[in-house]
């Protein structure tokens, strides 16, 4: 059986009290003038909480360290 090759993503959950932070898009090509949470896609060779640092950075201008991300979920989509 060949392996499939995946393509990964990241979302990040930022909670404060009973408010999620949510951010709009704009000029981004993906989901314009939607609301969203932090997200992107996995790099070449670099891990999911790497991922999700270098993207909170990038879209929010948030610095996050690695140790303060807990995992809570992972979803496997197979589409056919």
């Amino acid at each position: 059986m060949a392996r499939c090759p995946q393509i990964l993503s990241v979302h990040l959950f930022l909670l404060r009290d009973n408010e999620i932070f949510l951010q709009l898009g704009k000029n981004t090509s993906y989901r314009d003038c939607c609301w969203s949470v932090i997200a992107g896609h996995v790099e070449a060779k670099e891990s999911a909480t790497n991922a999700m640092v270098r993207e909170a950075k990038e879209e929010a201008g948030i610095i996050i360290g690695p140790k303060a991300l807990i995992l809570v979920h992972v979803m496997h989509r197979f589409e056919n």
